[in-house]
């Protein structure tokens, strides 16, 4: 069986740099037609710059250059359950469908303690993560339904299966990742829709390399946790989450559902 997905149309969301446009690009070299969604501007809580309107269009440049098929782009922040459902309907009628969606966004941020999170702190990364995880695939599995070997990819985090300092609310959200996964295979799987997981130790993107990411680390380690992967190596490549994102997805995992995949240089092991 060749892995391919030539002629899918694959949803990513969180796509406009780092691990999103990493799985687009391999999406679109592998075939596929891909819908890129990131948010439309900054997120007044979140210590590094985010990705803007800039970055999405040259995303979907680089997308285009990738591979033959259809490349959709559209500025949409996931906390729009109604923005999110109306650009997967226009994208869904424009292709034909969905087969896979990649609920990829996701933002970071930190405190000495989880504590001393602001409830805005906390609720603009829950939103992000866990809501946004949930308004792309509810909005979706209405144009996956009848699609054979549709799916969902939730892209988690080492976070999401054991307790971290300094960053509660963003543990607390990848946890709950899990809990919708799982929970969708169930209700899915008489539709032959799967939904898994893939969980990766921290990627050499803008969120892992800012100054703040430094910080947060030496709160972590102060407070108790081991920050370092089993396997000897600081931080893994996108390319390295794409290639578990675009198995887990094709048809070499057809009988894969409600599991989590971890891409993490043994980090959980610990």
């Amino acid at each position: 069986m060749v892995l391919s997905t030539d002629g899918w149309v694959v949803v990513v969301s969180g796509a406009a740099r780092g691990q999103g446009l990493s799985h687009a690009k391999a999406y679109a070299a592998d075939g596929a037609h891909v819908v890129l969604l990131d948010a439309p501007s900054g997120l007044a809580t979140v210590p590094y710059p985010v990705a803007d309107e800039d970055d999405l269009a040259a995303a979907h440049a680089e997308v285009d250059a990738a591979g033959p098929g259809a490349v959709l782009s559209y500025a949409a922040d996931v906390r729009d359950a109604g923005r999110v459902a109306e650009v997967l309907a226009d994208a869904a009628g424009r292709l034909g469908g969905i087969d896979v969606a990649v609920a990829n966004a996701g933002i970071f941020s930190f405190a000495p303690s989880t504590w001393e999170l602001s409830p805005e702190t906390w609720k603009e990364c829950s939103d992000t993560i866990l809501y946004g995880s949930w308004t792309l695939a509810r909005a979706a599995i209405p144009h996956m339904l009848g699609r054979a070997g549709a799916n969902l990819v939730f892209v988690g985090s080492v976070s999401a299966h054991k307790g971290i300092a300094a960053t509660g609310h963003y543990v607390a959200a990848k946890h709950g990742v899990v809990g919708l996964m799982k929970t969708l295979a169930i209700e899915l799987a008489p539709e032959g829709i799967r939904s898994n997981m893939i969980s990766p130790t921290a990627a050499n993107t803008t969120m892992a390399t800012n100054p703040a990411m430094a910080e947060c680390v030496h709160y972590q380690e102060g407070r108790g946790s081991n920050m370092s992967n089993l396997l000897p190596v600081g931080l893994i490549e996108p390319r390295d989450v794409t290639d578990a994102v675009l198995w887990i997805s094709s048809d070499h995992a057809r009988y894969v559902t409600g599991e989590v995949l971890k891409v993490d240089a043994g980090f959980t092991v610990r």
